[in-house]
């Protein structure tokens, strides 16, 4: 098997699954009044339209926003530049809302824009559009407004109460870590791999509809080895986004992003998994094409490179976000080659070493039938 092509950079529809959680505005002039779960606001202010939207993408990708009483995406759930604004359109029966944004990369990276229409009952329809080194690309989403009875949602607005409670986060490597906010937006308590004395704070954002927090921590230690930093977006579900630093006298700095949960929210996953993925738990092989593991929210992937020597080995580890919607999403957290007849050969890179780019997402299609899993063009079985 090629193993570069199991794990080509799908970074397009990496991007606009992540942006299109962002939100979006447009032009259409559908105005229905909306069907679905979505709850008849009143006409004519931006406050009418806080509250969360939950999207969805042609391939079922299921996406969350939050928009705040100004008209103002307070929550994306990505970790990539975008920026979005929702104006009203005439009577204040729809609203529409235009996003562009980016990854980052600069003219060889990724541009993407929204355009999509919001009803008075909350129904949302659009469309995508992006460009890259590799072309252009364009498709259709839709979404509802969830009811104002769901979390803390809807337009009313928040106090520092409401995001009061237990957060349990996972970093992009797998780090588990959990802290605790009190009613009053203080943070002090902190249980992790790595951070176990921390302080910090949750201020909430403009208009009440979202919060943002940072915590600043450390391992315990006596003398201390590892500090770290975090900060992020909690959104009126409780989900969370951020991104972490730090520094170690024994392996030097480190970043990433994270995403959690506060415990009791509606999207709460168990630590350790990641959404959809139970399912493709266990051992999976090939005579071609290796071996998985899942297991929670990890996977390993073991491929024989005989090219290298009798006993040589590729191994992969990947860090899942998602298997929903039948396509993996993660990132690459280990990349090793070993038991080569010529040790020069051999490698085993972790986030941190050079020549890869660990904070970037990928995704690949696949498919479960019975005991049979298909990655790409690959089959499995399970044992």
């Amino acid at each position: 098997m090629n193993h570069s092509r199991v794990f080509r950079s799908l970074l397009l529809a990496a991007l606009i699954a992540s942006l299109s959680a962002c939100g979006g505005g447009g032009d259409s002039n559908d105005s229905s009044g909306g069907t679905g779960g979505g709850t008849e606001q009143p006409a004519g202010t931006l406050a009418s339209y806080a509250g969360q939207y939950d999207l969805q993408t042609e391939d079922g990708t299921v996406l969350s926003i939050t928009v705040d009483q100004n008209g103002r995406v307070t929550s994306c759930g990505a970790a990539y530049t975008c920026e979005g604004t929702l104006a009203l359109k005439p009577g204040g029966r729809e609203a529409s809302l235009t996003l562009s944004g980016s990854d980052g990369q600069g003219a060889a990276g990724l541009r993407v824009s929204l355009d999509a229409s919001i009803d008075a009952g909350g129904g949302v329809t659009g469309t995508w559009a992006a460009q890259s080194s590799e072309g252009n690309s364009s498709g259709k989403l839709t979404g509802q407004k969830k009811p104002s009875g769901t979390g803390t949602g809807g337009g009313a607005s928040a106090t520092l109460a409401s995001f009061a409670g237990q957060y349990n986060l996972r970093a992009d490597e797998g780090v588990t870590l959990q802290f605790t906010a009190g009613n009053d937006g203080s943070i002090k308590s902190c249980v992790g791999e790595v951070v176990y004395a921390c302080n910090g704070s949750i201020t909430l954002d403009a208009g009440g509809q979202g919060a943002s927090f940072t915590v600043s921590g450390n391992d315990g230690e006596q003398p201390i080895d590892t500090r770290v930093t975090l900060n992020g977006k909690i959104d009126l579900q409780g989900n969370v986004t951020g991104s972490y630093s730090g520094t170690s006298q024994s392996e030097g700095s480190f970043s990433g992003t994270l995403s959690g949960t506060r415990e009791g929210a509606p999207s709460t996953t168990p630590p350790g998994s990641a959404q959809g993925c139970a399912t493709l738990a266990g051992t999976w092989t090939s005579p071609q094409s290796g071996t998985w593991v899942f297991s929670g929210s990890k996977a390993v992937l073991t491929l024989d490179s005989i090219n290298y020597g009798p006993r040589a080995q590729q191994i992969t580890e990947l860090a899942l976000s998602s298997c929903a919607s039948s396509v993996l999403q993660y990132k690459i957290v280990r990349a090793a080659l070993i038991n080569t007849v010529d040790p020069s050969f051999a490698y085993d890179k972790k986030p941190g070493s050079a020549g890869v780019d660990w904070n970037k997402s990928y995704s690949q299609p696949y498919t479960l039938s019975g005991s049979r899993l298909t990655i790409v063009n690959d089959i499995y079985t399970k044992q």
